[in-house]
């Protein structure tokens, strides 16, 4: 099986589901449309080895972690950002995975991740240190995605792979980091995505850059969700 390249901004779309996720990017806000998204479910079935099976359950484990150390963080601190935005992402993120495990009829691995995120949060007693630990989250985020690919040749696999990582090195670390470099975090706007079929269009969820430090981004209704 060749290796399949993934593009910086590439759109992993769930099989079947209508849902899927958009690459971020830093900057002000984006009106124009996005590349079309191309359909998981339109990539081929390949043969699944023993080692990206592995890789499959690492990551959504890991993507487990960091819904719920920012659920945690938001229990504990109440509703603020940018934990508010990323943990919705990070739900999409699971169901990117899930969908993975469902085209290749694997059974979804459980949360396993109670006494880690219980651990982490042992130490957070401010919004500083709480912007600290997600910074660590997601800086494992990608140092994981960077390893992992390296053992995955399944195209659908990457792209999800590819689009995870992108979201965690241009949406939620970026975000982080800038909040507390005084910033105010990520924003919300709207979007749109296509309803249905493979494709769709839809705007990138990006972190400000601004003298107020404040983003502009969306979350689509259809086929494409900022990730």
């Amino acid at each position: 099986m060749k290796k399949f390249i993934v593009a910086a901004l590439a759109v992993a779309v769930l099989a079947g589901s209508g849902i899927g996720i958009a690459s971020a990017y830093a900057g002000p806000r984006n009106t124009a449309q996005s590349a079309a998204c191309t359909s998981v479910a339109n990539l081929p079935v390949e043969s699944l080895s023993q080692a990206e099976k592995d890789a499959l359950t690492t990551s959504l484990q890991e993507e487990y972690l960091a819904r719920d150390v920012y659920t945690a963080v938001i229990a504990k601190l109440g509703s603020i950002r940018p934990f508010t935005t990323i943990v919705e992402s990070e739900e999409q993120h699971i169901a990117a995975l899930t969908a993975l495990f469902t085209k290749y009829q694997l059974t979804v691995p459980a949360d396993a991740q109670a006494e880690r995120t219980t651990s982490l949060m042992a130490g957070v007693t401010t919004v500083q240190d709480a912007l600290k630990l997600g910074v660590t989250v997601e800086k494992e985020d990608i140092a994981l995605y960077d390893g992992l690919v390296k053992n995955v040749d399944n195209q659908d696999i990457l792209q999800v792979f590819g689009n995870l990582e992108t979201a965690s090195t241009k949406s939620h670390l970026a975000a982080f980091e800038n909040v507390l470099a005084g910033g105010t975090g990520i924003g919300q706007g709207t979007g749109r995505g296509a309803a249905q079929g493979s494709r769709g269009t839809g705007i990138g969820q990006g972190t400000g850059r601004g003298s107020n430090g404040a983003g502009q981004g969306m979350r689509g209704t259809g086929t494409c969700i900022a990730g």
